[in-house]
């Protein structure tokens, strides 16, 4: 079975900021850096040291190329 529900470690982003990260910021690096569809996500959840990303529950998107490289990122 597909994985849905992923966890990424935040240290892992390719960002630096002073004051941190917020959840706008780990947003648009899903949306911008590894071109996950904003339709495809159910939601997201920050964390000091994680981000979790579930998907809507469908399986159209198994094949996309920003699905397997998500699954790499992780």
């Amino acid at each position: 079975m597909k994985e849905r529900e992923f966890i990424v470690k935040s240290f892992g982003f390719d960002v630096e900021l002073d004051g941190g990260l917020d959840l706008d910021l780990v947003e648009t690096y899903f949306e911008d850096e590894l071109e996950i569809p904003n339709s495809c996500v159910d939601s997201f959840e920050y964390h000091n040291d994680y981000v979790k990303i579930k998907l809507v529950n469908s399986r159209e998107y198994y094949n996309d190329d920003w699905y397997i490289n998500l699954q790499r990122v992780v």
